[in-house]
């Protein structure tokens, strides 16, 4: 018996050990049949189904202006980009998309070679909704006066994402201390761009309907203040998308660089050398506002911009942190570096200024008397550059003790025409320094603070719990 179990055990065993090879290798033909039927689903799918489609990208335009409407058609003209224009005037906003039901926007741009073109494109929306506009927008632009920042900041806020990039487009000296202000906890993790200049010379031939670009900048420089979410494209990448070959967009190397590169203090200085010595009697025609700048015009200007290179070696100097600052040059070299093609002769600053091809032809704002015209000191040369230019300078220049007897010169004479009050007894202590941009009106009181806002960091986010809690 003992032997006959000997001799059938390893015979069941070899039996049972061919069953289980024979389920073995069927499943394991069964199983890559399988895989292989997935596999050329895969492939199948792979070559029928284009990838998932991304989003648009979603901009905000604000403003109604020549400008705002060659930022729309040149936007909305884009592949997969989704424009909405936010527009605080109710007319506007009603008057817009009333045209563009029957009708495209079109951009006539003129080219340096002599040649035109046209680009036609609308808006997805233009509405006097700010949540309509801004909520989910991926880049907001600015494309209003400065004065009018303050009411769009309260209006965006509230809607405002955690990846936005926010452009001041123009933005003028202290657009970061007022979005940052305004907007408060909200524009920490934003991006903001700053840029002193449209990028073109522009006129609006009919509302919602045309408007043409007479002249492209070759460059236009601009500050970013990076914040702690991610921008969905890259935004120097998408600034140039969106306008083409020209201008040419560069990254100034901090926003201090663009306060001080502002030149805010032309349009004031040839104010001040047309009327200075007016006798108050009106005249019979506006007179041109560039071409006709003086000597002594020219001189001052270049006066007030060496005093914005003093106060830029004094920050360098003096600041713990260490900056760069050396592309605040005299303004006459800024015009030969980046300008040349922009002005007809560039020997000086006086041709430069006089036969440049930007805004030719434009005339001093006057007012209508029954006598004839006198000049309108209200008008933007002032009220956007003086608090929210040379004021900013000034402050800054304060802060690391330089005087300034040029712009305060200026300043001064300026005040004097508006009905405003900055300057008291040479210190910027007046009533209406509440309405300026001025650093330290929003407790940027020390340069380290002003460094803080540039770096974007956990010390820029303690600065501005502190104001909010302090205005709370």
């Amino acid at each position: 018996m003992a032997s006959k179990k000997k001799e059938n055990g390893p015979n069941t065993t070899k039996k049972s050990d061919k069953e289980a090879e024979a389920k073995t290798d069927s499943k394991t033909g069964e199983s890559n049949n399988e895989q292989n039927k997935k596999e050329e689903e895969t492939n199948n799918q792979t070559e029928t189904e284009p990838p998932p489609k991304m989003p648009p990208l979603k901009m905000c335009i604000c403003g109604s202006g020549g400008g705002a409407h060659c930022l729309v058609g040149l936007a909305a003209s884009q592949p997969d980009v989704e424009v909405r224009v936010l527009t605080l005037h109710e007319d506007d906003a009603k008057l817009w998309t009333k045209e563009m039901k029957n009708n495209d926007l079109v951009v006539v741009i003129n080219n340096r070679n002599g040649t035109s073109r046209e680009v036609k494109a609308k808006p997805e929306i233009v509405t006097k909704n700010p949540e309509e506009a801004v909520a989910g927008s991926d880049y907001i632009f600015m494309a209003v006066s400065p004065t009018s920042h303050d009411i769009y900041f309260k209006a965006m806020a509230p809607h405002v994402g955690k990846n936005t990039l926010i452009v001041g487009l123009p933005g003028f000296p202290g657009f970061e201390y007022q979005c940052r202000d305004i907007v408060g906890e909200k524009s920490i993790p934003c991006t903001l761009m700053n840029f002193n200049y449209l990028p073109w010379d522009c006129k609006l031939l009919e509302f919602g309907k045309k408007v043409e670009i007479i002249n492209f900048r070759s460059y236009l420089t601009g500050s970013m203040i990076r914040g702690r979410g991610i921008c969905r494209r890259p935004p120097l990448m998408t600034l140039q998308m969106l306008h083409g070959a020209e201008p040419i967009f560069r990254q100034s190397k901090n926003h201090l660089e663009s306060i001080l590169m502002s030149h805010s203090y032309i349009r004031p200085a040839i104010m001040f050398g047309q009327w200075n010595s007016w006798d108050g009697k009106p005249i019979p025609e506006a007179p041109l506002f560039y071409e006709t700048v003086t000597k002594e015009t020219a001189d001052l200007i270049s006066k007030c911009s060496d005093e914005c290179v003093e106060v830029a070696k004094a920050i360098m100097e003096k600041s713990a942190t260490k900056i760069d600052l050396s592309e605040v040059k005299p303004i006459f070299e800024w015009y030969q570096e980046l300008c040349s093609n922009d002005v007809n002769v560039c020997t000086d600053i006086l041709t430069a200024l006089t036969t440049s091809k930007f805004d030719k032809d434009v005339t001093h704002e006057m007012k209508k008397e029954k006598r004839g015209l006198v000049p309108d000191f209200h008008c933007a040369s002032l009220a956007e550059d003086i608090p929210m230019g040379t004021i900013v300078i000034r402050a800054l220049a304060d802060i690391v003790e330089v005087k300034t007897t040029n712009i305060n010169m200026l300043i001064e004479w300026c005040q004097q025409k508006m009905g405003k009050e900055y300057i008291i007894n040479g210190e910027l202590k007046g009533k209406d320094m509440k309405s300026t941009r001025c650093p330290q009106q929003y407790g940027f009181t020390t340069l380290e603070s002003i460094m803080a806002c540039q770096i974007g960091s956990t010390t820029l986010e303690s600065t501005i719990a502190s104001q909010i809690e302090s205005i709370s």
